[in-house]
């Protein structure tokens, strides 16, 4: 994969620099069936080298902790764990609501609702806005990310604690994007899809229209 991609992801899924998440899957993934797996947090920096291998699909697959040293995120996401879930009715709700959420599949076949955000806000604001969301479109107990508001340092401890972290999309073929008619994206079409999230209004205004156009460009 072009380096120049795995860059540009890196960037979109920015958070913890001194810690990341890794994943072993203990069996193969099922539509319904949720992953057992083999998770643990690693105290090194998420290299450019670690997001090739995810991206390429290879195990152990990527965690990210969305918050950071400073208590802030750029991204942050709701977790739909419901097996089996309708991703399209799910993405009507979203679009019915204008909510500028990002859908991708999780390792098990739920989603992950992402929102990202120009500029650092703080956790806190992350948090409170994805659990408003998620109480909107039906999901008033999902999961969401940043966990935290704060790393906290505990007494007698010298390093701040690390967060939780949420496992990555694009895991080589699997975990991709949806476009808001439920059809999968490519990478470099989810990058298109997240530049017009995050421009302005009159850009935005192009969402509803991505899937004719994306089909268009074969990107």
């Amino acid at each position: 994969m072009e380096l120049k991609l795995v860059t540009k992801f890196k960037d979109i899924f920015t958070g913890l620099e001194r810690a990341h998440g890794v994943f072993e899957k203990k069996n193969e993934p099922q539509e319904g069936v949720k992953v057992e797996a083999h998770m643990k947090t690693v105290h090194e920096p998420p290299s450019i080298e670690k997001f090739q291998l995810h991206l390429n699909g290879e195990y152990p697959a990527m965690g990210i902790v969305p918050i950071n040293d400073d208590d802030q995120c750029k991204f942050g996401a709701i977790d739909i764990d419901v097996y089996p879930l309708d991703h399209k009715l799910l993405l009507k709700k979203i679009k019915q609501k204008k909510f500028p959420l990002v859908m991708c599949l999780s390792k098990s076949g739920g989603a992950h609702l992402y929102l990202f955000t120009k500029q650092y806000v703080s956790a806190k604001d992350m948090q409170t806005k994805l659990s408003e969301m998620a109480t909107a479109i039906g999901y008033p107990k999902a999961e969401v990310f940043p966990k935290q508001i704060e790393l906290y340092q505990r007494e007698g401890e010298e390093k701040r604690d690390t967060g939780s972290w949420i496992n990555l999309p694009y895991h080589g073929r699997s975990r991709y994007g949806l476009n808001d008619v439920g059809d999968a994206l490519s990478l470099e079409q989810f990058h298109i899809l997240l530049f017009l999230c995050l421009s302005d209004e009159k850009l935005q205004g192009l969402y509803n229209q991505l899937y004719f156009w994306l089909l268009i460009l074969q990107v």
